[in-house]
């Protein structure tokens, strides 16, 4: 197993225009002396699973892929990310004005993703703090274009809970031999959350999130327990 030389490569999204070479160049080779014919290697980009397109642009490169998504609470991944981007300096509204003013400005810049494929718009990824928890949506996107054998489903509080049993689902999913690491550490964790969310706030969110929530539950025959 052979990792890419980044992580958010960024091409289904955003830089597929630059064609399969461009990508290519990020994995493994055969000039590697490690390269078997049963090497397996992929990426991760957290921005696939919100892209409209790509889905489609996946299936016409490597149609076979397996994919493993990792979906946290919705209402602790919206406030999260919105911690995140006021630290990076790229939001000055208070969360309460930020999640008001998302629906007016980024919901139709997602809208116009889905109507021309050549238009790509960051402020959508950066600012979509409710819209890119709306899991099922996008779930239901990918299962259009996808078996759903191809994925693996995985609530990101089971991966920190229970990690080697989540690890090993992971690697009986990728069709590896079970393999017991000796201790989990967790890499470049970042606190984006270090001020509370206030309460009216989070019970708004838990009421918004709660039909999507069981839609999606629905859909992939899981429970997940965020309400």
């Amino acid at each position: 197993v052979l990792s890419p030389t980044a992580k958010d490569i960024r091409f289904f999204d955003k830089y597929f225009f630059k064609g399969k070479n461009w990508y290519s160049v990020y994995f493994p080779t055969i000039f590697n002396k490690f390269v078997k014919k049963s090497t397996l290697t992929g990426e991760a980009t957290e921005r696939y699973l919100d892209h409209p397109h790509a889905p489609t642009r996946l299936k016409s490169v490597t149609p076979n892929a397996k994919f493993i998504i990792l979906l946290r609470n919705p209402v602790h991944r919206a406030y999260s990310h919105y911690t995140m981007i006021v630290k990076h300096g790229q939001e000055k509204l208070s969360f309460k004005d930020a999640i008001k003013n998302e629906k007016e400005k980024f919901f139709p810049i997602y809208q116009k993703m889905i109507q021309d494929s050549n238009y790509y718009n960051d402020l959508y990824f950066r600012h979509g703090y409710l819209h890119r928890g709306i899991y099922v949506d996008k779930i239901k996107q990918w299962f259009k274009i996808f078996p759903k054998e191809q994925f693996l489903i995985i609530q990101s509080e089971d991966l920190f809970d229970n990690t080697n049993s989540v690890y090993q689902k992971i690697l009986e999913f990728l069709e590896l031999p079970e393999y017991e690491l000796p201790y989990y550490e967790q890499y470049r964790k970042q606190n984006y959350e270090s001020n509370e969310m206030d309460l009216d706030i989070q019970n708004e969110l838990i009421d918004f999130f709660k039909p999507y929530n069981q839609q999606l539950s629905d859909l992939l025959g899981m429970e997940f327990n965020w309400n």
